[in-house]
């Protein structure tokens, strides 16, 4: 069972990226801790990494950022509002959901994993 990585620091979401080969799905997570949306796509987030088994290499790999604690990666993403989906590979972005739609993030994370 996969898990949703929580990222701390830019340094340590720069060298996550960078450690993953490059037909890894990312699927970040902006959220911020007072939104109550976002505890819903937290929900989300962790039962979706929970049904992809751990592979090496991943097939996908699940990060959540604080939108607000890491505003040059909010940034770069170009995050307006939270909570924020990022689907990339290989450093480019596949997709993007804005809210916390069950069934749209579950269909984008499918339809890239």
């Amino acid at each position: 069972m996969s898990t949703v990585e929580d990222v701390q620091d830019a340094a340590s979401f720069k060298s996550h990226i960078l450690a993953l080969p490059p037909s890894t799905v990312v699927a970040i997570s902006f959220h911020t801790p007072w939104a109550a949306p976002c505890a819903q796509m937290s929900l989300i987030m962790k039962t979706l990494a929970s049904s992809y088994p751990p592979q090496m290499p991943p097939v996908i790999s699940f990060l959540s950022l604080d939108a607000e604690a890491l505003p040059d990666i909010s940034e770069s993403y170009e995050v307006t509002a939270v909570p924020f989906l990022v689907l990339q590979r290989d450093g480019k972005v596949l997709e993007t959901v804005s809210g916390s739609d069950a069934s749209k993030v579950r269909e984008a994370v499918e339809r890239h994993a």
